[in-house]
C-alpha cells in the first residue's frame, strides 16, 4: 500500500511539473503499481467531471468497477482483439497476470505522451471503455 501511494505521489508531482517521469523497469509488478495509480487518478478525474454531484460512495464504486483485476483482464482481451494498442501483450488467460499487463500498459502511456495528463487520460479512458 505504501509503495502504491509513493509511486502515485511521485507520478502526480512529475506530471504537474511537466516532467517526463522515469518509470522503474525492475519488474512488471512495479510498473503495474504505477499504472494502477494512473488509472485511479484518471477515473477519479473523469467521474468527478462527468458527474459533478457524485457522492463519495458512488465515486468509489465507479472507480472500483473499472479497476478490478477481472475487469482489466477482460479489457485486455478486447483491446488486443480490436487492435486498440500496438504494445498490448497477448492475453495469458490468467486474470492477475492480464490485469497487471493492462496496468503496465497504462504506465507506458505516461512517457509515451510525455506526461501530458489530458492525452494520457484520453488513452486510458478509451482502453477501459469509459
Amino acid at each position: 500500500v505504501e509503495a502504491k501511494q509513493d509511486a502515485a505521489e511521485r507520478l502526480l508531482v512529475a506530471i504537474q511539473q511537466g516532467e517526463q517521469p522515469t518509470l522503474p523497469r525492475k519488474a512488471m509488478q512495479v510498473e503495474a503499481m504505477v499504472g494502477d495509480a494512473v488509472l485511479r487518478l484518471v477515473l477519479l478525474q473523469h467521474f468527478i467531471t462527468m458527474t459533478p454531484n457524485i457522492t463519495a460512495g458512488d465515486l468509489q464504486s465507479s472507480v472500483e468497477q473499472h479497476s478490478t483485476n477481472k475487469f482489466l483482464a477482460q479489457r485486455l482481451n478486447l483491446v488486443v482483439q480490436a487492435g486498440l494498442a500496438d504494445n498490448a501483450p497477448d492475453p495469458s488467460g490468467n486474470v492477475k497476470q492480464d490485469s497487471m499487463a493492462m496496468e503496465a500498459l497504462f504506465a507506458s502511456l505516461v512517457p509515451r505522451n510525455q506526461g501530458n495528463l489530458p492525452a494520457i487520460s484520453a488513452n486510458i479512458l478509451a482502453l477501459v471503455g469509459v
